[in-house]
């Protein structure tokens, strides 16, 4: 670390970029015989990046695939201070990536196309498709054409009709209780009927909520985040009788950020049995729950099954529309705001607590 930092000083102005940051680990998260040196590591980082005098012409950048893995220390303003996070290409944002790789000047609409049919992709996987296509374009020994992509292209994967049924019903089942619950929101849903895969984990249906974020949470809108969370896993229990393995398994499932809400009203915040504080919110996980005593740990399993048969009951209440929305994303595969709202308030609906 020290000669990193001291070069970027000796060369400035410069950037200094440090990837993969949440490998140096979080000190609230360190046990075991190495944590004295881990926590050393990151409280030694923080030092050379506090080291202002002689690096005022020294940028530091860092990039990770999980935020929530990083120590907050090295988020907080004079450290990295500016976070952007950067989604996953759109169509056009595809064909240029392919373009670039490829070394086109210009676009096609074939490559156009093709793109199309990415969704999911990251840059790093269409680098590889690219590389991929040259290397097939060498053995034809000729430079690299758009069709030397489609032929290194993996299979189309086609999901049967029980899949595809499952995850819109899911997906609806989100949008029916977060336009229950909020009066303000917006949700956008979309799932997929065939996809390429690629080495990205690939989700086979989405739904996006946009709402005006409280400035404060309480007890009853924390339930009602673990409410909307859950019903997906709801929706396939009223109407098929048990959920699928896509509710939870990760970190960020909807099983894990319901149960991360849930620990953090009790263990947290004081909202539940005890006022007693146990973990810090912000690096609070789905898993965290274990490491709390039982009575914590039933209380929050109590917390995940009152909202679990809440989200139920409600679809219950609510089942035509439940069905009107499963049925147009089966059609259309992609509902945006409107058009989620106008089939909504379309059977009567109206806001409720």
């Amino acid at each position: 670390m020290n000669a990193t930092f001291e070069s970027a000083r000796s060369q400035q102005p410069a950037i200094l970029f440090l990837d993969e940051l949440d490998s140096v680990g979080d000190r609230t998260k360190f046990n075991g015989e190495h944590a004295i040196y881990s926590t050393q590591v990151v409280n030694h980082l923080l030092e050379c990046i506090d080291g202002a005098e002689g690096r005022d012409k020294v940028i530091v950048i860092a990039a990770t695939n999980y935020p929530e893995a990083i120590d907050p220390a090295l988020l907080r303003s004079g450290r990295i201070e500016r976070h952007v996070r950067l989604d996953l290409p759109d169509a056009d944002e595809r064909a240029d990536i392919l373009r670039f790789h490829m070394g086109y000047s210009s676009g096609s609409e074939e490559l156009s196309l093709l793109a199309t049919g990415l969704d999911g992709w990251t840059p790093a996987d269409l680098e590889k498709l690219a590389r991929d296509a040259k290397r097939c374009a060498r053995t034809r020994q000729r430079e690299a054409q758009v069709q030397d992509i489609a032929d290194v292209l993996p299979p189309l994967q086609i999901l049967s009709d029980e899949t595809v049924t499952r995850t819109s019903l899911h997906e609806a089942g989100h949008a029916v209780i977060a336009l229950l619950l909020w009066s303000d929101m917006r949700v956008a849903l979309r799932i997929r009927k065939s996809y390429r895969p690629s080495a990205s984990f690939t989700d086979l249906g989405q739904a996006q909520f946009f709402h005006r974020q409280a400035e404060v949470h309480t007890r009853e809108s924390l339930e009602n985040s673990i409410c909307r969370a859950l019903a997906g896993a709801a929706a396939e229990h009223l109407l098929l009788g048990a959920h699928s393995d896509g509710v939870g398994g990760k970190a960020g499932s909807d099983i894990e950020y319901a149960t991360r809400l849930a620990t953090q009203i009790v263990a947290s915040y004081g909202m539940g049995e005890s006022l007693l504080f146990a973990l810090e919110d912000e690096t609070t996980a789905g898993s965290a729950a274990w490491r709390l005593p039982s009575s914590m740990r039933f209380e929050i399993n109590g917390i995940l099954r009152n909202q679990f048969e809440r989200a139920k009951a409600l679809l219950s209440d609510h089942v035509s529309v439940l069905r009107s929305l499963t049925d147009s994303l089966l059609e259309k595969e992609k509902l945006n705001g409107e058009e989620v709202a106008e089939i909504f308030f379309g059977c009567g609906m109206t806001f409720e607590r």
